[in-house]
Formats: C-alpha cells, structure tokens, sequence
C-alpha cells in the first residue's frame, strides 16, 4: 500500500509540475507576444509605406530628444496610421466636448483614439474643450493632454491681449510693442472710436475690421467702413 500511494503521489507530482511548466509555457507566450507586439522598431519608426493612394506611417514618432518617450502619430486624410497593439490600443481614450471640432475628432479617430463622454471615466489622455477653471487644471492628471494653459486667455481673448498690449506699452514705450495696430474694445471706447473715426481723412475709403472678442476660426469677423455698422451694445473689438 505504501509503495502504491508513493506511485500515486509520484504521478500527482508529475501531473502538478507538468501543469506547471504548461502554465508558465502560456504566460510565457503571452508575455513574448506582447513584446513582440511592443517591438519599438515596428511601433516607432520614420518609414513611410505606400499603399495604393495612401501613405501609411507607424503609430508612435520618436522623440528628437534622449530619454523621453514618443509621442502618438496624428495624420492627415491622405495617410493611414498603424494601429497600436492592443495593450496601448485600449489607453487611447479621447474625452469629447461641446466644442470639439470635427477636423479634431476624425484626426485623433485616425490615430486610433477612441471617442469618450465625460461620464465614462477619467482615464482620457486627451481633450479639446473651452478654457478650464484653475480648480480644474489642479485635477489634470500627469498624462493628460488639454488645449489650453492656465492663465491663456489673457492672450487668446483678444480685448484681454490689447489690454496687456497697451499696458506694457504704457511701461516700455509704444516703440517697443508697435507690431498691431490701436484696437478699440467696445461698448467701452466707442465714443473715442467715434472721434477717431470722424477725424480719419477719406473716412468713406477707409476699411476697418470688426471681431468677436472671444471667438476663433474667421467666425464673426467683418469689414465695415461706416461708424453706423459698428455694434453699440454687443462686445466686439475694432481695428484699422
């Protein structure tokens, strides 16, 4: 009896270690596979391959400088992105907005992103939104990518950027900050615009232009060349 049970242990044994030594096998060809998959040379490469009336780029661009990591290919229509392997594949994660622009949300599908709502996590590495709090710039994580910078609006609005503009010209001379032209911020300057405007010689052939003071693209810009066309009430700012 007891040599038998030695055998049946001996056998367990066996069994045990061959079990074993299969498990490690199939982890063993997972993890290979992921490198595989993980190979830099194939991720991140320069090449470029054509097919048909495509150009076709790998997935990653190699950083210009020694130990930082690569950034993540954005391409054109006429080019076609490699797709990441799976285990970079499922941390692309785009957080939508109200505001993203669609040139925006097909050049980050193109580069393997997927499209999230604000609700479906807080794993995102990147966004395109309307300028943030400060108390949500603090929440930004290490990895995540936003389309502004704290404080930012003091030169992406453009009544903010002439306010700084004329300040420092008040500190350092007009000499030294002459590369734009006087700007008007109405409703506030609107009688000095008047008069300028009135004592502007060929008033009738002189064309000044009109902006949103908050807006991008081209959107809401006009030329105008009578003072009766300029907005009363409605915030705009005015150049010649």
């Amino acid at each position: 009896l007891d040599q038998e049970n030695e055998g049946k242990n001996e056998d367990e044994e066996d069994e045990g270690e061959n079990e074993e030594g299969s498990l490690k096998s199939s982890e063993s060809d997972v993890d290979t596979d992921i490198y595989n998959a993980l190979d830099p040379h194939v991720l991140i490469s320069d090449k470029v391959r054509r097919v048909g009336d495509m150009d076709v780029k790998s997935g990653l661009i190699p950083s210009l400088f020694v130990n930082v990591p690569p950034t993540v290919r954005f391409g054109t229509e006429n080019q076609q992105i490699d797709p990441l392997p799976p285990p970079l594949k499922k941390m692309m994660k785009w957080k939508m907005s109200t505001i993203t622009p669609n040139i925006v949300k097909n050049t980050v599908i193109r580069s393997g992103f997927r499209l999230m709502n604000a609700d479906e996590g807080n794993d995102w590495l990147g966004t395109w939104s309307r300028h943030m709090k400060p108390q949500c710039f603090r929440a930004i994580r290490e990895f995540q990518k936003v389309n502004h910078f704290p404080g930012s609006f003091q030169i992406g609005r453009k009544d903010r950027l002439w306010r700084n503009l004329s300040h420092m010209q008040a500190i350092h001379s007009k000499r030294e900050f002459d590369f734009v032209p006087h700007t008007f911020v109405l409703p506030a300057d609107l009688l000095l615009l008047k008069r300028i405007f009135e004592e502007t010689t060929d008033s009738k052939e002189c064309k000044w232009i009109v902006k949103p003071p908050a807006s991008a693209r081209g959107q809401g810009i006009r030329v105008i060349s009578k003072i009766e066309h300029v907005p009363k009430k409605r915030p705009v700012i005015v150049q010649k």
